[in-house]
C-alpha cells in the first residue's frame, strides 16, 4: 500500500506492511497514545544520550513524528507534533537555548516546527492511501513488483 509497500520485494516489506495495517486498525485514542509515546521516547533517548537539547531542540521530534505517522496514522502523527511542541515550549522556557533569549523567537520557531511537522504527517497518510500499482526501477508497490530497466 502506498509509502509502506517501497522497497525491495520480500518477507519483511510484507510483514511491515502488514504491521501498520494492523496498528492503523486500533481505536483512535490508542493510536494517539502511541503517536504521543513515540515523542516522549525520542525526548528521553535524546535526553540520555546527549544531556538537555539546548541546540537543534525540534530534531529528535522528526523521526519520531514520521514513525508515528506511518505506524498509526496522521492522527498519530499529529498528536506527537502537537506534544512535541509543548515539550520543547517547556524546555526552552528554563532559559537553556538562545531561542528563549530573542523575544518573540520561541512562539515563531514552534508554529514553524508545527506546521512542518503536521505537513510531514499529511504527506505520509496521503502517500500511505495510495492504491498499489506498478512502479519503476524495480520497487515493490502494493502486492506487484516491476523490474524496468
Amino acid at each position: 500500500k502506498g509509502l509502506l509497500a517501497l522497497g525491495p520485494p520480500g518477507r519483511a516489506n510484507r510483514n511491515l506492511v502488514s504491521l501498520a495495517n494492523h496498528l492503523r486498525g486500533l481505536p483512535l485514542l490508542v493510536r494517539v497514545l502511541a503517536g504521543c509515546a513515540c515523542v516522549l521516547l525520542a525526548m528521553g533517548l535524546r535526553y540520555l544520550l546527549v544531556g538537555p537539547f539546548a541546540y537543534l531542540p525540534f530534531l529528535q521530534f522528526f523521526p519520531a513524528i514520521v514513525v508515528a505517522s506511518i505506524l498509526f496514522g496522521f492522527a498519530a502523527g499529529a498528536a506527537g507534533t502537537v506534544t512535541a511542541g509543548m515539550l520543547t515550549a517547556l524546555v526552552l522556557q528554563t532559559g537553556s537555548s538562545p531561542l528563549s533569549h530573542i523575544p518573540g523567537a520561541l512562539p515563531i520557531a514552534i508554529a514553524v516546527f508545527i506546521a512542518v511537522a503536521l505537513f510531514i504527517s499529511w504527506m505520509v497518510e496521503a502517500l500511505s492511501d495510495q492504491p498499489p500499482s506498478s512502479g519503476p526501477g524495480g520497487i515493490l508497490v502494493g502486492d506487484r513488483s516491476c523490474a524496468c530497466s
